[in-house]
């Protein structure tokens, strides 16, 4: 009977080392992501500035093509130029 729970007992240990590696890999993990979070943060609002901006000037610049050739008169029903 001795023997029994000493064999019962063996992988205790290893289990209880399993477990505190496993939490401490998600500390880690959740102190890293929240060191870096901040970095890529900043960076997605830098990028999204920039699309705007890049989205207006292209905005912009159409507007600008348009209102020139307002006037302008080209037949395009026929294909043919009058």
């Amino acid at each position: 009977m001795i023997q029994d729970s000493r064999f019962k007992n063996k992988g205790a240990a290893t289990i209880e080392l399993l477990i505190a590696l496993a939490v401490g890999v998600i500390f880690i993990t959740g102190a890293a992501l929240v060191s870096f979070g901040a970095q890529t943060a900043g960076l997605d609002t830098s990028l999204t500035k920039r699309g705007l901006d890049i989205g207006s000037n292209g905005i912009n610049d159409r507007v600008a093509a348009v209102s020139v050739g307002w006037n302008s008169s080209l037949d395009t029903s026929s294909g043919i130029n009058p």
